[in-house]
């Protein structure tokens, strides 16, 4: 017989349990009762919570929404469009006044940065130059390439082969002393 030592403020023995009835769900039809939330099944036993089976909570992704008609989601479409429209022309004249007031560079790569979102965004719906119009031409990678110019490759390039290299292979008598070396040293390894 155990006792409940993980709830002293229960007193007694625990309960012994019973098989739960083989008619409806595993475990019969249990109902909550009491207020240390034990449950009941039919024949008159008590199922601790933690044992019972969990019932899933209804998903809000299986309910579906009401379909749109063609007509719904071309307004959805064209509000969306004029949306991107609007926050794009706020990034312009944002970024416009930043550089009129010459802030620092930090604070207005930030607002560049954000205005290439929006025109990648809008783009998706609009083509550039249809984009551009809107906003007097300006685009901010432009701007950003000259806020950031781009600096010069530091690689040096390879020279191309000069013809004293190219001679040096072309050279027959200078590839027969390389072929006489390497025969005196096959024959000195044969030797070994």
């Amino acid at each position: 017989m155990s006792t409940r030592s993980s709830r002293p403020d229960l007193e007694g023995p625990l309960p012994t349990p019973k098989r739960a009835s083989r008619k409806g769900s595993a475990l019969g039809s249990p109902v909550l009762g009491g207020p240390i939330g034990r449950g009941s099944d039919r024949s008159g036993g008590t199922i601790p919570l933690w044992f019972k089976k969990k019932t899933p909570a209804p998903s809000t992704s299986k309910a579906r929404a009401p379909k749109k008609t063609p007509e719904e989601l071309e307004e959805e479409q064209i509000q969306l469009i004029k949306d991107l429209v609007y926050a794009h022309r706020v990034n312009w004249k944002n970024c416009v006044a930043l550089q009129a007031r010459g802030v620092p560079k930090e604070e207005l790569l930030a607002a560049l940065r954000e205005a290439q979102e929006t025109q990648k965004a809008a783009q998706k719906y609009l083509t550039r130059s249809e984009l551009e119009s809107l906003v007097d031409g300006w685009n901010p990678w432009t701007v950003m390439k000259q806020i950031l110019p781009q600096a010069k490759n530091s690689k040096k390039r390879k020279n191309p082969p000069t013809n004293q290299s190219n001679n040096l292979r072309k050279d027959r008598g200078r590839w027969a002393q390389v072929m006489k070396a390497a025969n005196t040293l096959e024959q000195a390894y044969d030797q070994m």
